[in-house]
């Protein structure tokens, strides 16, 4: 007898993994601009203090013309008092302590006491002018005699374009000060723990 003939199998190809799409880049973020390019600043006067290096840059645009500074001004008023010291030193509230309304304040009445640190902070942080005058009369029993403490400051600092004629930084014939004055004034503040809580 003869056996049947053998079929072989058809060949078969490899399983294949299925289409996959080619792989894409990360997106990628614009480039940054170049630090080389000074941003254009509109102020009559700026300077830039470098903390880290502790001094100016040369990027300045008349830093030490005299000019009104405003509230900055109450930079100063905040050195003067933690120069006259006892900031624990409780302080009772004078009437009279708004010239305006409209002034930026704490509302502080009369009689209210309040410690020195307080109302440098107050003032410091809100801008408030009842807290500034309060501090003057508790300090140097008026505004203007604190006036004179705080050149006085400004001297012993080295600010020469700075003159004070009042606490708070409104305008006032012969009250200005610089960038320079200002930032250098900040730069030395920023060595001071309380001034930075």
């Amino acid at each position: 007898t003869t056996s049947p003939p053998t079929v072989a199998a058809p060949p078969t190809a490899p399983p294949t993994a299925p289409p996959t799409a080619p792989p894409t880049a990360p997106p990628t973020a614009p480039p940054a601009p170049p630090t080389t390019v000074v941003p254009q600043i509109e102020a009559a006067a700026w300077a830039v203090y470098d903390m880290r290096l502790g001094g100016f840059l040369p990027a300045t645009s008349n830093a030490d013309a005299q000019l009104p500074v405003g509230s900055v001004i109450k930079l100063l008023t905040a050195q003067t008092a933690y120069a006259a010291g006892n900031p624990v030193k409780v302080a009772v509230a004078p009437p009279g302590l708004l010239i305006d309304p409209d002034e930026s304040r704490i509302g502080i009445f009369e009689g209210q006491e309040l410690s020195r640190d307080l109302l440098v902070r107050a003032m410091l942080i809100v801008s408030a002018n009842d807290a500034a005058r309060m501090l003057a009369l508790d300090i140097a029993g008026g505004e203007a005699q604190f006036a004179e403490l705080m050149n006085q400051q400004a001297a012993h600092l080295g600010l020469a374009n700075t003159h004070a004629v009042n606490v708070t930084g409104l305008d006032a014939d012969g009250q200005f000060s610089s960038a320079n004055d200002m930032a250098r004034l900040a730069a030395f503040l920023m060595g001071n723990q309380t001034f930075q809580l």
